[in-house]
């Protein structure tokens, strides 16, 4: 392994063409400079300079050796300066994945946030679901991901949990059930009904919800990860969907949708979290997204409503 202090030691030489110039410029004493190139020489097993009358000059290993100490060198100082640029985020590249309700909910805004930022940094997305994520960020494809952390409890994975955020029922502000101050299952149940594909569990409650609901004719039922098509849905017919604040958080701002006052189970909740391979150094750019989810993550809108549900739970074990 060729030592770069040395090489610059050579350089030096080779500039000055004398060993007392040559030892001020680097800050040397003479003999320091001396022993340097001995053994730079016998490190590469060649001679590198001549003593002649008209100075210290290379020989012909010595030509060489300069030669591709230079284009080291440089190569170096590439090197620290581009280390200095990633750790000061002017320069980056990151690969993120997300599944496709968490890339509307959570990567979304994140990525808005950091458009913000004026570095040069390229951040590259991948939607997929959740096992594809996983078998790509193992493979080294991707650098972490947002997913179902309920998916991805395993010995290879570190996972950094998100607050879990409850699921409401929704509507189109002209709907039926539009000014409802109080609703039932049953009185839901006599719409379509339009929400992601669900977690085991939550098919058990909601089969446990259809079971106590027996008399009710039940309408169509739209299952889809995408929340932009079940908002679409729901804005433009009878459907009732299901979804976090957060996910139709615009829809409810620009008076399109409305909350409906109706409490589902907590196991309806969404649970997530970002993924990374255990114990992998993060790159600089990676910790910052990794804030800027984490600031999302506690946004007003999101708390203002996780504190309802909450509330609404105690009441409920109260009673």
């Amino acid at each position: 392994m060729l030592n770069l202090t040395r090489l610059q030691h050579a350089m030096a030489l080779g500039r000055e063409h004398n060993f007392a110039r040559a030892a001020a410029t680097l800050g040397l004493t003479q003999p320091a400079l001396t022993r340097s190139i001995q053994t730079l020489e016998r490190e590469l097993g060649v001679k590198l300079f001549d003593r002649q009358a008209r100075g210290t000059v290379p020989t012909a290993f010595g030509d060489l050796v300069l030669k591709h100490a230079e284009e080291l060198l440089t190569r170096e100082q590439d090197l620290r300066r581009d280390l200095q640029k990633m750790t000061t985020l002017e320069v980056g590249d990151l690969r993120v994945g997300a599944g496709p309700y968490p890339a509307r909910t959570i990567l979304g805004p994140t990525l808005a946030q950091l458009c913000g930022n004026e570095s040069h940094f390229r951040i590259a997305v991948t939607i997929d679901h959740v096992q594809r994520l996983r078998e790509l960020l193992l493979a080294g494809e991707i650098d972490l991901f947002i997913g179902d952390s309920s998916a991805n409890r395993d010995d290879v994975l570190d996972i950094i949990p998100l607050k879990e955020r409850p699921t409401v029922l929704y509507c189109r502000t002209g709907h039926p059930l539009a000014h409802a101050r109080e609703l039932r299952a049953g009185d839901v149940l006599r719409f379509p009904l339009g929400f992601p594909n669900p977690r085991p569990e939550q098919q058990e409650a909601a089969r446990q919800i259809l079971h106590e609901e027996e008399t009710t004719k039940r309408r169509m039922t739209l299952l889809a990860d995408d929340i932009s098509l079940l908002s679409s849905v729901v804005r433009n017919s009878d459907c009732v969907g299901f979804a976090t604040p957060e996910a139709i958080i615009d829809e409810v701002r620009f008076g399109q949708v409305v909350i409906l006052p109706y409490h589902l189970p907590p196991v309806f909740g969404s649970k997530l979290g970002i993924a990374k391979v255990k114990g992998a150094t993060l790159s600089p750019l990676a910790s910052v997204f990794i804030t800027a989810v984490q600031q999302h993550d506690a946004s007003e809108f999101i708390l203002e409503h996780s504190a309802i549900f909450a509330a609404d739970d105690k009441l409920a074990a109260a009673s």
